[in-house]
């Protein structure tokens, strides 16, 4: 007897097409400063005025950073011009500048101003963990709970969600996508608590992608028809278009879901066979994400428009769409995975050249590796790195080389103690 369980296909693994994850991240609603409230999600994409230093001030990593107001004048002026620019910064994947920024503006807060450093942990713990800062990212989260009392998180279910969101997405990373979903819906329940239905729809969304990786395909294409149904809906009665909606560069807009939601579709139905369907989603999906001057979205959906090329035989096509993916990705993951798309379907095309085309990108591409963050999704990265280098004479003639790469991802499978990526590990060994 055979039993649905409604899963639709079974989770990916380091053998499969290195898809990526696009993730929304909630960086702060608001932050409490002289009465004000300031809505991050909506800000205008200005560029951040260059000042001349006025002072400095020492961060809680003991980094030094010079400041345009004195260190003793915090203001809110200081904010208005820290908190943009790192949330500018975090969504251009420029995350060392993120955290940078965030560390300013977290040393030069209150210690009675709760609402605002708890924010400020929450997106600092989300830059340290891209960084591959776990132990920093940690503590942040940690602290930001810590501080988050349950007072403060009944009067504050705006705050709530958005530490809830943080802490799902470190889940995620960590490879443990039941806890992030599960966090992710209960950062959804704050969100509607709050009133806040863009925000629902953002937890929801992400969760989507927990369901995916655990292969819930046929739960999470339902889900993102509802989704979709929702953001197309708002953006009718909205009445705006894609130049407009574009201005909005640093909200998570209804357009930039829509993307991300379109991006996912897209991944489902290429699961499914629907090859069709999803090339044109994923064309939808980039040309709303190149409005929005989003490139993880685009270089995402790129490289997903290159597995379907390739799965249809149109191999050069497949290897354009693979290079155009490595020249817009904007962080070394991303280029990575496009770079292995490429190396694995050249070697499948010639695997008497594996030897050559392996010399010609080993170099930069083993540095690159060496500076990818510790993550889920980084091990299996590395590990399919592997599987390309097993499945040929490499292994042989390069088996230093795929020591230590499956050393490297032992390792990080332990340290963050994420028992399946081991158990891959240990199994290409």
């Amino acid at each position: 007897q055979f039993v649905s369980t409604g899963r639709g296909g079974l989770p990916p693994t380091p053998s499969s097409h290195l898809t990526g994850s696009t993730l929304l991240n909630d960086l702060g609603v608001w932050a409490t400063i002289a009465g004000r409230e300031t809505d991050f999600r909506t800000i205008q994409n200005n560029e951040p005025s260059v000042q001349e230093a006025q002072g400095w001030m020492v961060a809680t990593n003991g980094k030094v950073h010079l400041t345009a107001a004195p260190a003793n004048q915090a203001s809110a002026g200081s904010f208005d011009r820290l908190l943009p620019a790192a949330a500018q910064a975090y969504t251009q994947a420029d995350y060392a500048q993120a955290a940078n920024l965030w560390e300013q503006a977290l040393t030069a807060s209150a210690p009675e101003d709760a609402v605002l450093r708890i924010s400020i942990l929450s997106n600092l713990a989300l830059a340290y963990h891209q960084l591959g800062q776990w132990e920093q990212a940690l503590e942040a989260i940690a602290t930001s709970q810590q501080q988050l009392t349950p007072e403060l998180a009944n009067a504050s279910p705006q705050l709530l969600a958005q530490h809830l969101s943080a802490q799902a997405s470190l889940h995620f990373a960590l490879g443990q996508t039941t806890e992030a979903i599960n966090t992710w819906q209960q950062a959804a329940a704050a969100y509607g608590q709050a009133g806040d239905e863009s925000g629902q729809r953002q937890a929801l969304l992400n969760q989507n992608q927990g369901l995916q990786s655990l292969g819930f395909y046929r739960q999470a294409e339902t889900q993102l028809n509802q989704l979709l149904s929702e953001v197309n809906s708002e953006l009718s009665q909205a009445k705006l278009g894609e130049a407009e909606l574009a201005e909005q560069t640093l909200a998570q807009t209804p357009s930039q879901m829509r993307a991300i939601a379109l991006l996912r579709l897209g991944g489902i139905q290429r699961a499914r066979g629907d090859q069709l369907a999803a090339q044109q989603t994923l064309e939808e999906a980039i040309a709303i994400a190149k409005t929005l001057s989003h490139p993880t979205i685009t270089s995402t959906a790129l490289l997903n428009l290159g597995h379907i090329a390739r799965d249809s035989n149109n191999l050069e096509q497949a290897l354009a769409y693979y290079q155009t993916s490595l020249e817009t990705a904007p962080t070394p993951l991303g280029q990575v995975q496009a770079q292995l798309s490429q190396l694995g379907l050249r070697i499948d095309q010639n695997p008497t050249a594996a030897p050559r085309l392996w010399a010609e990108i080993e170099p930069s591409l083993q540095q690159q590796m060496g500076n990818l963050p510790t993550s889920r999704e980084s091990i299996n990265t590395k590990l399919h790195l592997a599987q390309i280098l097993l499945q040929t004479d490499l292994a042989k003639t390069h088996s230093d080389s795929v020591t230590a790469l499956l050393a490297s991802a032992l390792q990080q499978a332990q340290a963050l103690t994420d028992p399946i990526a081991e158990g891959y590990a240990w199994g290409y060994q």
